[in-house]
């Protein structure tokens, strides 16, 4: 029996009409043995994950179930036993969640999530969680790939926080000293501890602590009967390799037991692990509707031109639910006030780069920020930036008209050797002259009595490709 989970996720931009939907989960269970089994998934993937775990125990050899050919309409799968049995394996069941990779928040805080990592050895590596999370996740691992050809291969947790876990490949007692071959990936999935209704479906995900003794847990939900479930040995405390088995498996219970490797040795003790468990309601079909990340922000930069313009470009990876963007600009980095806005591109799983311009930025440093606004309201914003416009400047001059003495107030934040130039009002220069110019806002004294009475245009050339400032005088 299947039962699967669709988001519904609204694609458009300005330019495109209504998409498909984005698949979030499939659940399901089938009985396998040591021969390939293909499942058919009902909804086509983009990038799953699928977990497949823990086998049932109808055949007393140990098993761990293999995936393979990972599609995002089908995989396979199939039962594998250490080297030292005899290969073949009664039918077992075993039930699975696919998930497309990706992180989800609910409406109630529920969080979840999907991924993969790469791993050609046999050492723990650690998998940062593409969200934090309020306490620490459930997390299922399982190997997604049999690229390297290695026999029993499975994954061993530990531990995980709130924002992280450790993860490695893990072989039979007597080969797990022996490196893979190849490179391998392992996928993950992980969700907020608790239990309720989401989204119109009964779930619970949970942990407990189990040895190689069969203990029974009880689920706190109450489900229907055909629901599903997954499970993870979540601790390395004991150095043995270890798989999960379960024995019995209800609306209202499941039986579970560390089954120890003794592939090496006979001696099947363990010490106590956790062990984390998910279970979703079966029978019916239902629509997640997670409350997707607005964006992904790829980056945003602020560049200054020549011109003294800004350039302001930001890319975005994915969007959901993005009304616009707005950029905002600030002289002090405290009170901002808003510069320009652009569309967003309502939902979108591409990247896509938007540019735009401040003509006219402040002097000295301006900063800019981007702030995301979804349909309903709801903004963030993205880390500030800063350009340093190195502009000189010339405020006024004064007293006009006057008699022989002119004084320049200049506003600059470097020192330079500036050139001034005095025009009559045909356009021809009547004379030149240099002036050192000190960073600040400074008074500048000129004599000018050598001019006769009239109108003039004095010009100041600042350098460094900066226009030039210009300021009409009258001389008596």
């Amino acid at each position: 029996m299947k039962v699967y989970f669709t988001l519904i996720a609204i694609l458009f931009s300005l330019f495109e009409p209504l998409k498909a939907q984005i698949l979030v989960m499939e659940t399901g269970e089938v009985s396998i043995n040591h021969t390939v089994t293909s499942v058919v998934l009902t909804n086509t993937f983009i990038d799953p994950v699928v977990i497949a775990l823990p086998a049932s125990y109808n055949g007393a050899h140990e098993a761990t179930v293999r995936l393979e050919n990972v599609t995002g309409t089908g995989f396979d799968l199939y039962l594998e036993e250490p080297i030292d049995k005899d290969g073949p394996h009664t039918l077992e069941t075993v039930h699975y969640i696919v998930v497309e990779k990706g992180r989800y928040t609910f409406d109630d805080g529920t969080m979840l999530e999907a991924g993969t990592v790469s791993s050609s050895d046999l050492g723990f590596q650690t998998v940062t969680l593409l969200q934090t999370y309020g306490a620490v996740p459930a997390i299922f691992t399982q190997v997604q790939t049999n690229n390297s050809a290695t026999n029993f291969l499975k994954t061993r947790q530990r531990s995980s926080t709130v924002s992280d876990f450790d993860v490695k490949l893990e072989r039979e007692e007597s080969l797990n000293a022996i490196v893979p071959s190849g490179s391998e990936d392992i996928g993950y999935f992980a969700i907020s501890k608790g239990g309720g209704i989401l989204d119109g479906i009964i779930i619970e995900a949970n942990s407990f602590t189990l040895d190689e003794t069969i203990a029974t847990r009880v689920f706190t939900e109450s489900f229907s009967p055909g629901n599903h479930m997954v499970a993870s040995i979540a601790t390395t405390f004991g150095g043995d390799p270890a798989n999960l088995r379960w024995t019995a498996f209800t609306a209202t219970e499941v039986d579970l037991f560390i089954d120890e490797d003794i592939s090496n040795d006979g001696e099947v003790d363990h010490i106590f692990e956790t062990v984390d468990y998910f279970v979703i309601d079966g029978g019916e079909m239902g629509v997640f509707l997670p409350v997707l990340l607005p964006i992904e922000l790829l980056s945003f930069e602020a560049t200054l031109n020549k011109d003294n313009s800004v350039d302001l470009e930001w890319v975005t990876a994915s969007e959901r639910n993005n009304a616009f963007f707005s950029v905002e600009r600030s002289r002090d980095g405290i009170t901002w006030s808003q510069v320009l806005t652009v569309d967003g591109a309502g939902n979108s799983s591409e990247t896509i780069c938007y540019n735009n311009i401040d003509k006219k930025p402040y002097p000295g440093v301006s900063y800019y920020r981007l702030k995301q606004v979804d349909f309903d309201g709801n903004y963030s914003y993205s880390d500030i930036r800063s350009v340093v416009l190195d502009l000189a400047k010339l405020i006024a001059a004064y007293p006009i008209p006057s008699k022989s003495h002119i004084t320049l107030l200049i506003n600059t934040d470097h020192n330079s050797n500036s050139r001034i130039t005095i025009y009559n009002m045909s356009g021809s220069i009547i004379d030149t002259f240099e002036l050192n110019i000190e960073a600040g806002l400074k008074e500048y004294v000129l004599n000018l009595s050598d001019l006769s009475a009239g109108v003039y245009w004095l010009a100041v050339d600042f350098g460094n490709d900066k226009p030039l400032e210009r300021i009409k005088i009258q001389i008596q």
